[in-house]
């Protein structure tokens, strides 16, 4: 017995309260070699009923290694200072972070932290992930390249709003073609100083106001209804008043457009419930409803409450019944929750721990009649004046992975439904407690992070809501280093092709100038090689008609004329050669022919070899 060797069990355990499909990871720490650390993870779905408290289960090994205490020295896992073991755990979603490779995934870039200076120095920390809720709405995305492709400028005398359209389409556009650095900076520098310092100091729900503002202006100005009125109202317009009018037409469909993305409508009626006379009614209309949550523990009783009717009454002892209710709901609807307080004592406002809760469907129906079924889409999150957005790009009902977008991190995050949506309602979490030293009593605190705005899709309309535009024509400042290679390489077969076009043209043109040069040199030389001979031979014809006598000329005359090579052929004897022929031939017909009775007897003069022949045939050479 003393000879067998004495054996050691390290057990391990790990504890997780409410918290569901945790991942939960035990690690034995070498100190000579951290590779050689025994890790050991699984995944366990706590259960509070198989606790003993009902509040938590323990989960772990209890052999977590099964070796002697020398082993264990001699392999490092005895710290040499303090005679200890060193284990370390974690607990964590089981779909927690997994990173996705933005190259992959070129339509889930994020934008760039935005650094300025000057008067746009100071950003609303929310833009970002705002802009980006936007962007990933393919139809609202496609409304603003059609905006920019129209060339909308700025009207009715607003500067502050003259560049709004087009620092949007510049922003989605970096986004899409994935140009760094792709940033709201242009976007910043589209309003002016003044307006810019008021909207840093708002919440999101104004600044989404002051864009909306901002492009209603843009694309239905004053001056553009004037025109619209003014080109309506005459007959038969002017060229350029009928293109302003188109212009204007096609400014106020793509405000329709928009509107009928995000612009909802609420009926605000009061009526006297004793049978007084007292009614009254209003209209509000805008892109994002904001309500109070302090005091909701979940989105439909906040809804419940804001839309159920109430009963109030004034000073003077009236009673009136107050009813909201929806006209009009959009396609893509933007709850801003408001979860601050407001101490009447100090006059102080700030963030409470409200928890609310959201569902992941929601029927408005019952709020509006045949507005139907929503789908949540995005979540914009506030963690300590910090923003970041969770989006669900690809969506097929209710399915769809969750992104997370964040200015700070340069890569995006895929997240789990656990993460995106049940750790943004707020309230309290639990205390991480060490029960060997720290107290029994479970402690809580307030979660670091906590939803800010909803953002729900119609789920008729999701796929034409989420349809990817088509990117358009963009500069060369806006393409990537390897976007300008792919265009290169495009580019280039097309200037190779047009060189080598150009080259043969070059040389086809060369080679018939060159064969043009040696005809006209050929002809020259004939021609004064004709020249020449037709010389010499005059010279011998004079010479011999000097020796001959007066009375031989005639004969001469008569005698045949001569044969001339092709080469030696004088000028005017080349141009008449078909006459001779024609001649020679008439005369072969005339004597092959027979003779008339009255020409009997008669001799044909040309018939014998006379000077009246050869005369003859001079007169018809003349003719």
């Amino acid at each position: 017995e003393k000879d067998k060797k004495e054996t050691r069990w390290i057990s391990a355990f790990v504890e997780a309260r409410y918290f569901e499909d945790v991942q939960f990871l035990v690690s034995l720490i070498n100190f000579e070699d951290l590779k050689k650390s025994i890790v050991k993870h699984d995944k366990h779905t706590f259960s509070p009923v198989e606790s003993s408290d009902g509040k938590a289960i323990d989960r772990g090994w209890h052999d977590f290694v099964h070796c002697d205490e020398a082993t264990l020295r001699n392999n490092g896992f005895v710290d040499p200072k303090d005679d200890t073991v060193c284990f370390r755990a974690s607990v964590y979603l089981a779909g927690g972070a997994m990173k996705v490779s933005p190259k992959m995934k070129s339509r889930y870039m994020s934008l760039s932290k935005i650094e300025l200076s000057g008067p746009y120095e100071k950003v609303p920390n929310f833009l970002s992930s705002l802009v980006q809720l936007w962007y990933h709405i393919g139809a609202f995305r496609g409304v603003i390249y059609a905006a920019g492709a129209s060339n909308a400028g700025g009207s009715g005398g607003q500067k502050r709003s003259s560049c709004v359209f087009s620092a949007l389409r510049e922003v989605f556009v970096r986004l899409q073609a994935r140009s760094p650095p792709a940033s709201c900076s242009a976007l910043c520098a589209a309003f002016g100083r003044r307006m810019w310092s008021r909207i840093c100091e708002a919440e999101p729900d104004a600044f989404c106001w002051e864009v909306f503002h901002a492009l209603e202006a843009e694309l239905i100005g004053t001056q553009d209804l004037r025109t619209a009125e003014e080109v309506s109202a005459k007959g038969a317009p002017p060229k350029k008043d009928a293109k302003k009018g188109e212009k204007a037409k096609e400014h106020k469909l793509l405000w329709d457009t928009v509107k009928e993305l995000f612009e909802f409508e609420v009926e605000w009626l009061a009526q006297s419930v004793d049978g007084g006379e007292f009614t009254d009614s209003s209209t509000f209309q805008g892109p994002v409803f904001t309500f109070v949550v302090r005091g909701f523990s979940t989105l439909e009783t906040a809804l419940d409450h804001y839309f159920s009717p109430k009963i109030i009454e004034d000073g003077s002892g009236v009673r009136v019944r107050t009813t909201r209710k929806f006209k009009r709901l959009p396609n893509v609807l933007q709850w801003y929750l408001k979860r601050g307080d407001y101490d009447c004592c100090t006059g102080l406002c700030g963030l409470t721990d409200t928890f609310l809760s959201f569902p992941r469907r929601i029927d408005m129906a019952k709020y509006c009649e045949g507005a139907g079924i929503y789908n949540l889409y995005g979540v914009m999150v506030e963690s300590d004046e910090h923003y970041w957005s969770y989006i669900r790009p690809e969506m097929e009902g209710d399915q769809g992975q969750w992104y997370r977008l964040d200015d700070r991190e340069n890569s995006t995050c895929a997240m789990s439904n656990a993460t995106a949506i049940d750790a943004s309602f707020g309230g309290e979490e639990w205390l991480c407690v060490n029960y060997l030293y720290g107290p029994s009593a479970v402690l809580t605190r307030p979660k670091e992070s906590r939803a800010c705005l909803l953002v729900y899709l119609k789920e008729c309309s999701m796929e034409m809501l989420l349809h990817e535009p088509r990117l358009p024509k963009i500069s060369r400042e806006f393409q990537t280093p390897v976007q300008q290679q792919q265009q290169q390489q495009r580019d280039t077969p097309t200037r190779a092709v047009e060189v080598e076009a150009e080259a043969a043209a070059a040389a086809a043109q060369a080679l018939i100038e060159e064969i043009e040069a040696q005809t006209m040199k050929e002809e020259k030389k004939r021609k004064q090689k004709q020249k020449k001979k037709q010389k010499e031979k005059d010279k011998k014809n004079q010479a011999k008609n000097e020796d001959e006598p007066e009375d031989d000329i005639v004969d001469d005359k008569a005698t045949a004329p001569e044969e001339y090579s092709e080469d030696e052929m004088p000028e005017e004897k080349v141009r008449q050669p078909g006459q001779r022929e024609v001649l020679a031939t008439t005369l072969r017909k005339r004597e092959s022919s027979p003779e008339s009775e009255d020409a009997k007897g008669f001799e044909d003069p040309c018939s014998c070899k006379s000077p009246c022949k050869a005369l003859f045939l001079s007169v018809c050479e003349f003719f």
